[in-house]
């Protein structure tokens, strides 16, 4: 860039980080549709043992793979999200809970760059009834602090999924570009 140019441009006022990621539902229905050793192994990977949201959806997709233990993806249907998600309902909604989540921990981790997050490093929790948050009760990121002396702290995440996909966005302030 040249240096008339570099002059022209004013910095941005408030230094963030803006991160995207998008997961595939139907891939993550395969992985937890396999067992609930399958379904143990990912959330693990993904989810810190103290993270609240994850217990629920452990329990709901344990007891659905109990109760219906055969499912089997058509590769050939082009459609095979829908027909997953027609036949197995509490599968599919936790397979898109999870993938959800999954996307927004990655959007996170890439809204962090200037750190080395890990997903057991981020949990995506929704603000509690009567909790003031910006976006009302929109889910948001909790970061864990980089050391023991510091706090933890926020970022915005917005998650959508239409289909066979969830997205999510995560903005963070970087406290680190700060002088």
């Amino acid at each position: 860039m040249s240096t008339a140019l570099a002059k022209q441009l004013a910095t941005f006022l408030h230094p963030c980080g803006v991160g995207i990621d998008i997961c595939q539902i139907s891939r993550i229905f395969q992985i937890v549709g396999k067992s609930p050793q399958h379904t143990d192994r990912f959330i693990s990977r993904v989810f810190a043992k103290d993270d609240p949201t994850i217990h629920v959806v452990r329990q709901k997709i344990h007891e659905t793979l109990r109760s219906k233990p055969e499912w089997q993806l058509d590769a050939a249907n082009s459609n095979g999200h829908e027909m997953l998600s027609q036949q197995h309902p509490e599968l599919w909604a936790g397979a898109r809970f999870l993938a959800s989540r999954f996307a927004a921990k990655e959007a996170a981790i890439k809204a962090h760059s200037h750190r080395k997050l890990t997903f057991h490093d981020i949990s995506i929790l929704k603000a509690q009834e009567g909790e003031e948050r910006l976006g009302g009760r929109a889910p948001y990121a909790r970061i864990k602090a980089a050391s023991g002396d510091e706090k933890d702290s926020t970022a915005l995440i917005s998650i959508s999924h239409d289909g066979d996909y969830a997205v999510a966005v995560c903005v963070a302030e970087k406290a680190a570009s700060r002088e």
